[in-house]
């Protein structure tokens, strides 16, 4: 009996030790500070965070940094679905003309507090805010503008030192840029139009646009421009260079920066097109051009759009001080931002990282020389995302159906846009 007692009592002891570790572990990995976090991209971005948030948490072992990457295709709307449902991120990453509508869904919230303006290059960061209050801060910047190849002008009997200074010249190097078989099946597209795309669409037209002297909104915001005889004269070129010009077949280019780097796409206003080229086949990338769109003569000014990367604290975060130190990491680090730049396509707006960026890549002359030259940037609004579907329709009708009445088309979309900018207030920016 005696035996039992004190066999009994070990067991005891052993569960009550048992359990006090149990609770110690627990209690130690409760004492840490959970942080979420929600990129945009592809395998890129989640090796990029499997190598970065380790170093993080290194230095910060107070902090457990909980990511996930989600595709630019569909994770927007998943993004901005899970705050509507109240399970949002703490951190999450969002394109810049994006940034007022991720505010209405309390993706965002004011960070002005924890960054200096002066650690960065002025245009992407003033592009962080809304109504002077800073929402988002530049991982990396985009620009959007003619990209070619020059390997492919030489092929085709074009001088890669002297692109198309006009619409007229556009339309003579896109077709000898041009390729088909002998049976009449494009092989290689002289200029890429971009149907059916949920932002590029959009991108594309607004940079021509500009280059013809027009804009999407009046410059107070407050009327859609989109039916201007500019816009008409813009949607009807680029549905002419679709239909009549033939430099390109509605939905041949799937992926634009595995088709440049193989040469099935070889120039188009995009900011992505290179991106293939410098992972897959670096030994081209020498061949890679950029500059302005050309502008519609020579009376007008050529235009490139600039957009970015953001990252922000979102309004649900209970952790707002860890939540700053997670992204201070992601956007202060000099060398994380030259990697992540180096890896998504375009230059740094942290200033610390501009000459580390420079030593590595072979565009970054030529993108300080757009970036500081004729750039423009996408209208900010709460509802963009309706405006932007809406004015996308629109494009998809015209370039897809040829004998659609291009003034109506767009005079029908400029009265859906002008009902939201009367509801929901004036547009900003442009």
């Amino acid at each position: 009996m005696k035996r039992k007692f004190i066999l009994l009592a070990f067991l005891v002891l052993v569960l009550i030790l048992l359990v006090s570790c149990g609770k110690g572990q627990s209690a130690s990995q409760s004492d840490k500070t959970v942080v979420t976090l929600t990129f945009l991209g592809n395998q890129v971005q989640q090796d990029f965070l499997d190598k970065w948030i380790p170093v993080f948490e290194e230095q910060n072992p107070e902090i457990d940094v909980q990511y996930n990457v989600l595709d630019w295709g569909t994770g927007k709307t998943k993004i901005l679905s899970s705050f509507a449902g109240g399970v949002g991120s703490d951190i999450v990453m969002v394109y810049g003309s994006d940034i007022p509508q991720w505010i209405e869904y309390g993706a965002l919230s004011p960070i002005d507090e924890y960054f200096d303006p002066d650690m960065f290059v002025k245009v992407p960061f003033e592009m962080g805010k809304w109504n002077d209050k800073l929402y988002a801060v530049p991982l990396q910047s985009k620009l959007l503008g003619y990209y070619y190849r020059a390997d492919k002008y030489i092929e085709a009997g074009l001088d890669p030192d002297d692109p198309p200074e006009n619409w007229d010249e556009l339309i003579e190097y896109s077709q000898r840029l041009t390729k088909r078989d002998e049976n009449g099946q494009l092989v290689q597209s002289g200029f890429w139009i971009v149907t059916s795309h949920p932002y590029k669409t959009l991108g594309q037209f607004v940079t021509f646009l500009w280059s013809a002297g027009g804009r999407l909104f009046s410059e107070d915001g407050t009327k859609c421009t989109f039916n201007s005889p500019e816009a008409v004269t813009t949607a009807t070129y680029i549905r002419d260079l679709l239909n009549v010009y033939k430099v390109d077949e509605a939905g041949s280019i799937q992926n634009e920066s595995t088709d440049f780097a193989q040469g099935k796409m070889v120039s188009g206003v995009c900011n992505n097109a290179p991106r293939g080229m410098e992972l897959t086949n670096p030994e081209d990338v020498k061949y890679v051009r950029m500059i302005p769109v050309p502008p519609i003569d020579d009376q007008h000014v050529g235009y490139c759009e600039i957009g970015g990367d953001y990252l922000g604290i979102s309004e649900t975060c209970k952790n707002r001080d860890a939540a700053a130190k997670v992204l201070k990491f992601l956007v202060e680090t000099p060398e994380l931002v030259t990697q992540s730049c180096l890896e998504s396509f375009g230059p740094p707006a942290l200033i610390s990282a501009v000459d580390l960026f420079k030593e590595q890549s072979g565009y970054a002359q030529t993108w300080n020389e757009l970036a500081n030259g004729n750039v423009r940037v996408q209208p900010l609004h709460p509802r963009w995302g309706e405006i932007q579907a809406i004015m996308t329709k629109a494009l998809d009708v015209i370039y897809l159906e040829p004998g659609a009445d291009v003034q109506k088309v767009l005079d029908d979309a400029t009265t859906q846009v002008d009902k939201i900018i009367t509801e929901s207030g004036p547009a900003m920016g442009e």
